[in-house]
């Protein structure tokens, strides 16, 4: 097996879902292994492949991982945030079946961790892993993470990101071909903008979006003018009630 070959290490605790992932991720890369760790115990030694443990095992050389934030033995993002000094030739992308605020702090600041909701879309998920291995594609330095919204709404994003005295531009697309961006300054909401909309009302319109992807990118994008003036808290809950009585 050639070094420079990509292989896929799926680190899913699940037994069934892991071979059902490992199934629909062999038929969209044909070339490449998919192999299949229960924990972040049994994924270590396919990665640390230098230690004599890994003798014992069909060894590939590995430089991506999906894995699953809820391990029986640990987070997987802190899984990654100890190997990823060691291993910076190794992307990376995270499962989970119910995001957590922590999950996407740890996400950003390990700077550039996807995190995709299950129950996964392959097709979607496949695109994305092409986009991470491809040679032609190195992402921004600016770009931090990128994730699909199901369960997750983008006002919980948004919220985890004023919480954190945060400054960034959250980029919102959604399957119908919508899309918007929201500007977060100093942990607050300070510039929205979708279609010919611009400001708190561009704001309410991306906040109504149930499903899509975001992307985070570090710093503001150049603006003229501030379109939002408005405290989070007051803008979060105005969206809220925006969408309830829209749904209603």
């Amino acid at each position: 097996m050639e070094i420079g070959q990509r292989h896929i290490l799926i680190v899913e605790p699940n037994p069934v879902l892991a071979e059902e992932i490992k199934h629909n991720l062999q038929e969209q890369f044909e070339d490449k292994k998919v192999l299949v760790a229960h924990s972040a115990a049994e994924a270590t030694p396919y990665i640390m492949w230098r230690s004599l443990e890994v003798l014992t095992l069909d060894w590939h050389p590995i430089d991506f991982i999906l894995i699953e934030t809820a391990l029986p033995d640990g987070n997987g993002l802190h899984f990654i945030s100890q190997i990823q000094d060691n291993n910076k030739s190794i992307k990376y992308m995270a499962m989970t079946t119910a995001a957590h605020e922590e999950d996407f702090a740890l996400a950003e600041a390990l700077g550039g961790i996807y995190i995709v909701q299950k129950p996964l879309n392959y097709f979607s998920l496949a695109q994305e892993m092409r986009r991470v291995l491809s040679p032609d594609s190195l992402e921004s330095n600016n770009r931090r993470f990128k994730a699909i919204l199901q369960d997750l709404s983008i006002i919980d994003v948004v919220q985890l990101s004023c919480m954190t005295m945060s400054t960034k531009t959250l980029k919102v697309a959604v399957p119908t071909g919508g899309a918007g961006l929201i500007q977060v300054a100093k942990g607050n909401v300070v510039h929205a903008e979708c279609g010919s909309l611009k400001g708190v009302e561009a704001f309410y319109e991306i906040a109504s979006w149930t499903e899509g992807v975001v992307e985070e990118f570090k710093g503001p994008m150049q603006r003229n003018d501030r379109t939002i003036n408005t405290t989070w808290q007051s803008l979060l809950m105005h969206a809220v009630h925006h969408f309830d009585e829209k749904v209603a």
